[in-house]
């Protein structure tokens, strides 16, 4: 009976342990000292965007989970530019459980799915706004 108390609080551990393994994964990172900003990034992008606004195209911008947010207040002033960020933690708590992740930087299968139908579901939204104008 004693092992099996210990059996069960072993387990218990364990499933914790799986349950808070993103958490652990995104405190580790963000003990890393933060990236200067990047003009040359910023430069490079202005680029594109100017090729796209040259073609009558709008540049869609889109970061996914796990990328490293950037500061986009410099783009925000770009005019035929959409930005769309999936990177946010607290708003996009799915991305980051158990099951939805593979490892700490790439989604599960599972994962991928909710966020190509919200992918998909940001695009549509922003076609049919488009299209309205």
């Amino acid at each position: 009976e004693q092992d099996y108390d210990k059996f069960k609080n072993v387990k218990k551990l364990r499933e914790e342990y799986l349950k808070d393994t993103t958490q652990v994964a995104f405190k580790s990172t963000q003990k890393q000292v933060k990236k200067k900003f990047n003009y040359e990034w910023v430069k490079e992008i202005g680029f594109l965007k100017n090729e796209c606004q040259k073609r009558g195209i709008t540049l869609v911008l889109i970061l996914s989970p796990f990328a490293e947010s950037r500061d986009f207040s410099q783009l925000q002033d770009f005019s035929n530019t959409k930005i769309l960020d999936f990177s946010s933690r607290s708003k996009f708590k799915e991305f980051y459980t158990a099951k939805n992740v593979y490892d700490n930087g790439h989604l599960s299968e599972n994962g991928c799915k909710i966020f190509t139908l919200k992918l998909a579901d940001s695009l549509n939204a922003f076609l049919k706004v488009k299209q309205k104008k």
